[in-house]
């Protein structure tokens, strides 16, 4: 792009074929103004799509030397506009205006070589390589064009051989655009042009710039990879920030640099593997170097986590990606221990308040500053939980650190008061101290009873809570005075059994005796739709009275209820989670339910056994024979033998064709057109390592995961390549029409395969069905960094039943689950880079493949 800005023509504000007195008068006129401190300016300056332009004696002076050979002038004029045709002349208008989108059009309906110099610029200009490759090309490789093109510029068609006329072209290319990745711009099957995308394969590699171009490249990248090892091992070991901006910057200046040296030498090269290896360890050394020499910094493995993976993905050989690997699972363990920043505060300050209450609070005041604690520490706990989830282990772990202190602080106290009682010879004071300990105790594990607890700490929260309430036990079943004890208040929860899909029921909480002093902890309800709620009331329960021998209705205990209106969109059984109140300082909770949507009821499918011909009627064949035995005891028993026959055979005719339906998938309910998917084949990509052994498990495994057992009555379906079998839960996926991304999918293995293309953190971008023995090439693909997910299998059930809150329907035969590992992306490149990659991955065991696997369950699938 700087050397179109600053190309000696436009410096000197003419075009490539503009006369000789042009070019001397504008000289003349720059020089004069130049003298006197004024500046001038041209039509041939186009600012409107360049920019101002600077010009000064020095630079003027420049331009026109550099001119003055036949060599030069070709040189400046592959980079710059020419006008020689009516088109030319429109196009060179809206040029100057600043419509790139006019120019364009115009100059397309011409195939002229002065149409075709002018659209390559312009695409350099744009930042479109390949297109600006595809039109260099169409004219480099063409003896006429050549010699044409030669004539425009430097009056002389014959001036330059081919061969020299390509080194001249690729030389200045390379020089001009040296952060330009022209080995991935060649490589390309497909060129975007305006709206319309052209089939070009085989395109380059058939061409005489193709070798010329990727032999200078792959120098010029050996070279530029050279050096930038170079530079990020000369950094001193001990510096560790200098260390960790080294590694970045090797990954930024290499990471696009080994890719094209991939397409250029071959991913089987030694050369590339070589250079492949020594960027992976550098940075390695780097990151290493910078986490012994950081001492100031907490959060040191998260600077370093995503230049790992970047390494990791780099290296080639055996030993470099065990060693990185290596290092990679040790970093990724310390982050996943490392709290997260969003929720440091919050955790600081419940460590604090606990910290707070064991140096200053002496354990005679246990009452009233324990239940303070707490209350202030949930609230922080549920701060916590919103911003992580209810799964995240930082905020189960702060959780437990609550749980332990709180029973270390109740059976403290209550050990206390025990010696008090004893030492007291059963004072009456000392036996009232014990007896309110022990019912606050209570109240506390009844609070803290929710909370949720890591192993450690559920177990010594159970065997703790074990030995509290044998102690209450023994002290109440010896109290005189034990009808004071307060009973434990319940919360119900009342939900229906089940219900049809799409209809809308209630679901409620109620607590008795607590009107206006509870709050109510909403239950995270999830995959059922909220229609209202939730709702407070207040009512009484009936009871039955006796008065003066009379039985008469009467109300009962006050209740607060909280009550929602939900609803199911798909069948399935749906945990309902418990609810609790808030009372005074203590948690109740209720119990969770079940609750079972069905399909809406159908009128019900008669058997074809069933069926009664004569009358209509549906009756069993089996009481219809016992029925004739009745009725006629002289009965043929030819007759029974022939009936039997005949059930025989239309049960095989029946079995035969079901049998049949499976075998030969072309006879469906669903129509079936083979898919004509674009089969990219680059050198370049990526297979999957070992992927039978990865991702097809025995039958034992879906047995355990509860799948692969075939459900004898669903009906089959049969998707064809391409098909989106979640696109009512996932939408159409993500599509970015300005890149070129791609993921090429071979489905090599004896099952069908829904791929998914998911975020790291998550999100799914794609999913495609893949059949048996087909391929399939997801495009433009949104810039990111992926990983994909594996369902395969046979036998599609589209209700099959994969769990609260996924979708419906999967494979009931040969079910297995895998996904790429976290740590072996597809890193594809922003359209703005001007980059786009493209990967392949194939199902089924590939020797050499560099794509890690690990299988998951089908929880972690959706």
């Amino acid at each position: 792009m700087n050397y179109i800005v600053h190309n000696p023509y436009r410096i000197l504000g003419v075009l490539s074929n503009s006369p000789k007195k042009e070019i001397v008068a504008n000289h003349s006129k720059i020089k004069a103004y130049a003298k006197t401190g004024k500046t001038i300016s041209f039509d041939n300056d186009f600012v409107s799509i360049l920019g101002t332009i600077q010009r000064d004696v020095k630079t003027v002076a420049n331009a026109y030397s550099s001119l003055a050979l036949p060599k030069d002038r070709i040189i400046a004029g592959l980079f710059w506009f020419v006008q020689c045709t009516q088109f030319d002349d429109e196009a060179i208008v809206q040029l100057r205006e600043g419509n790139i989108r006019g120019a364009v059009e115009l100059l397309r309906k011409d195939s002229t070589v002065s149409a075709c110099i002018n659209l390559a610029v312009i695409h350099l200009i744009e930042e479109k390589w390949t297109t600006a490759l595809y039109y260099y090309t169409y004219l480099i490789n063409s003896k006429a064009k050549r010699e044409e093109l030669l004539s425009i510029i430097a009056d002389n068609p014959e001036f330059l051989k081919e061969k020299d006329f390509v080194d001249l072209f690729t030389d200045k290319l390379l020089e001009s655009f040296p952060n330009v990745s022209w080995i991935d711009a060649i490589h390309q099957n497909e060129v975007n042009i305006e709206d319309k995308v052209y089939n070009i394969k085989n395109f380059f590699e058939t061409s005489n710039v193709y070798e010329n171009l990727v032999s200078k490249s792959g120098k010029m990248l050996i070279r530029q990879i050279t050096t930038a090892l170079a530079n990020a091992s000369a950094v001193s070991k001990k510096d560790a920030k200098a260390n960790l901006e080294a590694a970045k910057l090797l990954e930024k200046e290499t990471k696009t640099a080994i890719r094209s040296l991939r397409l250029s030498l071959g991913k089987d090269n030694k050369e590339y593997k070589s250079y492949s290896d020594k960027v992976a360890i550098q940075i390695l050394d780097n990151c290493i170097d910078y986490y012994n020499n950081e001492t100031t910094n907490p959060r040191k493995a998260r600077n370093i986590l995503p230049l790992l993976r970047f390494a990791m993905r780099t290296a080639v050989g055996k030993i470099a990606k065990d060693r990185c690997v290596k290092n990679f699972d040790q970093i990724m363990k310390e982050c996943v221990r490392m709290i997260p920043e969003e929720i440091e505060g919050e955790i600081a300050y419940i460590k604090k308040q606990i910290d707070e209450f064991n140096k200053f609070n002496a354990f005679s005041s246990y009452s009233g500053y324990l239940n303070a604690t707490i209350g202030v520490c949930y609230q922080k706990m549920e701060s916590i939980k919103t911003k992580v989830g209810s799964n995240n282990i930082h905020y189960i772990n702060t959780s437990s650190d609550v749980v332990t202190f709180a029973v270390k602080v109740i059976h403290k106290e209550i050990e206390s008061k025990q010696k008090d009682y004893t030492s007291s010879n059963h004072d009456d004071l000392a036996y009232s101290n014990l007896k309110k300990a022990l019912e606050w105790g209570k109240a506390i594990y009844q609070t803290i009873e929710s909370f949720p607890k890591n192993v450690n700490c559920s177990d010594y929260f159970n065997r703790q809570k074990t030995d509290y309430f044998r102690v209450y036990k023994d002290f109440f079943n010896n109290d005189s005075d034990n009808n004071n004890v307060s009973e434990e208040k319940k919360v119900e929860i009342c939900v229906p059994d089940s219900i049809e899909v799409g209809k809308v029921f209630t679901l409620s909480y109620s607590i008795e005796d607590v009107l206006g002093q509870c709050r109510f902890i909403e239950p995270p309800i999830q995959y059922l739709d909220i229609i209202k709620g939730p709702t407070e009331s207040v009512y009484s329960k009936p009871c039955i009275l006796v008065h003066d021998g009379e039985v008469i209705n009467g109300c009962g205990p006050i209740c607060t209820e909280y009550s929602y209106q939900l609803k199911a969109n798909w069948a399935g059984t749906f945990i309902i989670p418990p609810a609790s109140f808030f009372v005074k300082g203590v948690v109740y909770k209720s119990s969770e339910a079940k609750i079972k949507v069905v399909e809406s009821v159908r009128p019900r499918r008669q058997d074809f056994f069933n069926q009664d011909s004569s009358s209509g009627n549906a009756s069993s064949y089996k009481e219809n024979n016992r029925h004739s035995k009745k009725s006629s005891n002289s009965a043929n028993k030819g007759d029974s033998n022939i009936s039997t026959i005949i059930f025989i055979v239309i049960g095989l005719i029946v079995l035969f064709s079901f049998v049949y339906s499976i075998v030969n998938p072309n006879i469906s309910r669903v129509d079936e057109v083979p898919s004509n998917s674009t089969h990219i084949e680059d050198s370049s990509l990526i297979d999957v390592k070992d992927y039978d052994n990865d991702i097809i498990e025995s039958d034992s495994k879906n047995e355990e995961e509860g799948i692969g057992e075939p459900d004898p009555q669903y009906e089959i379906v049969y998707f064809k390549t391409g098909d989106k079998p979640y696109k009512s839960f996932y939408g159409n996926g993500k599509y970015d029409s300005d890149t070129q991304n791609s993921l090429f999918i071979k489905n090599g293995s004896y099952c069908d395969a829904v791929v998914f293309l998911e975020t790291l953190n998550g999100k799914k971008t794609r999913h495609v069905y893949i059949r048996k023995d087909e391929t399939f090439t997801m495009t433009q693909i949104p810039g990111g960094i992926y990983i994909i997910k594996i369902i395969q299998g046979n036998s599609w059930n589209p209700d099959k039943d994969n769990g609260a809150g996924a979708p419906r329907g999967g494979f009931m035969e040969d079910v297995s689950m895998s996904k790429s590992e976290d740590y072996d992306p597809f890193d594809y490149p922003d359209p703005s880079t001007g980059h786009y990659y493209s990967y392949e991955v194939t199902l089924y065991k590939v020797t050499n493949g560099n794509m890690s696997t690990e299988h998951i369950s089908s929880s972690e699938m959706f």
